[in-house]
């Protein structure tokens, strides 16, 4: 009866609380996830009315925005040669590189070289904008 006792004692302990210096710690880890991720949405919506006045101002955008389909789409349709500041992936993607192309046909120089090499690509280009 005596180790019944004691096992249902043992069970009825709490767990131990987090000390108030780890909830805060907690509280701070959120809070500033949560400000980073605003910050980065409003940094966004500013880039993304900043590219459609002037394509460049991709250059200056931190590296995740480069990467951002439709901030992008807005800084090459405004200036072809913002491709250049377009991450990777970007330069790969058919649409992306053929609105630059649109805007600049010499924008299809920062293309990916796969891109570059595919006749479609190139034939759409001449088709649309070459001379």
């Amino acid at each position: 009866a005596a180790a019944a006792a004691a096992a249902a004692a043992a069970e009825e302990q709490p767990e131990p609380e987090q000390s108030e210096e780890e909830e805060e710690e907690q509280k701070d880890e959120s809070a500033a996830s949560t400000a980073a991720s605003e910050g980065l949405s409003a940094e966004r919506e500013v880039l993304l009315e900043a590219v459609k006045q002037h394509g460049y101002a991709l250059e200056s955008s931190r590296e995740e925005l480069r990467g951002d389909k439709e901030v992008v789409l807005e800084a090459v349709k405004q200036n072809g040669y913002a491709l250049v500041y377009a991450s990777d992936e970007l330069r790969v993607d058919r649409e992306v590189v053929l609105e630059a192309t649109k805007a600049n046909a010499y924008a299809l120089e920062f293309a990916s070289p796969e891109l570059r090499a595919d006749k479609s690509v190139v034939l759409e280009v001449v088709r649309c904008c070459g001379s």
